[in-house]
């Protein structure tokens, strides 16, 4: 099984020994939305686990705070859909084919109405600088490195989610990058799917410099399902 509750081996330790990976969190007026932010990058690097139980009273020893900040970053994690119930527990949510693909299928949807929506709204420049950055990646690209146009990726995106002109779309966008985020560190990134990737942004800014909405708009739908599907094909149904 890919994911294990935290043992009670792991409960006994002194909170010393686990103080370079969980900082103790001071103590501040904002404390619930501190413990919010630590808990959740937690969740979105995977160092908590999809699936792995979430035991109250050994997050806040490991935090160092108490219980009920814990439980109100818990909840509006659970809101977002990073933690969900099991059973009369709660859990880290798990990564499944099926959830993967519903996700790119809702980023699909956005993504494709606001590029269809940016068109004429993103300058010339915005293009060309897109396309620089773009190329500036390619490079270490071919050595095998993925994490330059890994970190660029949202970046790109933004070039015609940003441009929509719809605030509560951009929202939305936005929410779901958590999400994605949290699939590529489970699942890992692969030189030859970044490849792919990579040249169909190139053929999202080549949609940009026709300027019609109906060529961006494949592009975008092509590129997002493409990702979807190799990133569902790697993900492993073991973890229910």
């Amino acid at each position: 099984m890919l994911h294990r509750a935290i043992s009670n081996k792991a409960m006994t330790k002194p909170v010393k020994e686990n103080a370079s990976a969980w900082a103790r969190i001071e103590r501040a007026s904002s404390l619930s939305s501190m413990t919010y932010a630590r808990l959740k990058e937690t969740i979105l690097t995977c160092e908590l686990q999809p699936g792995q139980p979430l035991n109250e009273i050994d997050l806040a020893r490991r935090l160092g705070i108490s219980r009920s900040p814990l439980r109100e970053a818990i909840r509006q994690l659970q809101e977002e859909g990073l933690v969900e119930a099991y059973g009369r527990s709660l859990r880290v949510t798990l990564i499944t084919r099926k959830g993967v693909h519903e996700l790119y299928e809702l980023r699909l949807a956005l993504e494709s109405f606001a590029a269809e929506r940016a068109v004429g709204r993103i300058s010339a420049k915005e293009i060309e600088d897109a396309r620089s950055e773009l190329k500036k990646v390619l490079r270490p690209l071919a050595k095998g490195d993925v994490w330059p146009f890994t970190n660029l990726d949202f970046q790109f995106h933004d070039l015609y989610v940003r441009n929509s002109g719809n605030d509560l779309l951009i929202d939305r966008v936005q929410r779901l990058r958590d999400h994605l985020t949290r699939i590529r560190r489970h699942v890992g990134i692969r030189v030859d799917h970044t490849e792919m990737a990579a040249q169909e942004h190139f053929a999202i800014l080549e949609a940009l410099d026709s300027r019609g909405q109906v060529g961006l708009r494949a592009a975008v739908e092509t590129h997002i399902a493409a990702v979807g599907s190799r990133l569902t094909g790697c993900v492993r149904d073991d973890n229910a």
